[in-house]
């Protein structure tokens, strides 16, 4: 359901690809990521949090769930 709603709001290419995406800056793929790991962390449930809290890279935190 979470994958779903990224797709929804296009920030699905976080998830998908390790690196950055070609033709981003990096303060935009900065930006797009940390978007991405608050709204994972938004909607874990509290269980989880301590286990996930210290990941800043989404590729890292969503294969880690």
């Amino acid at each position: 359901m979470m994958e779903d709603h990224m797709y929804c709001n296009d920030l699905h290419e976080s998830i998908t690809h390790e690196n950055k995406s070609e033709g981003k800056k990096d303060n935009e793929c900065e930006l797009l990521n940390r978007k991405v790991v608050a709204m994972i962390r938004k909607y874990i449930d509290q269980s989880l949090f301590e286990h996930v809290s210290t990941y800043t890279n989404v590729y890292e935190l969503w294969t880690k769930l």
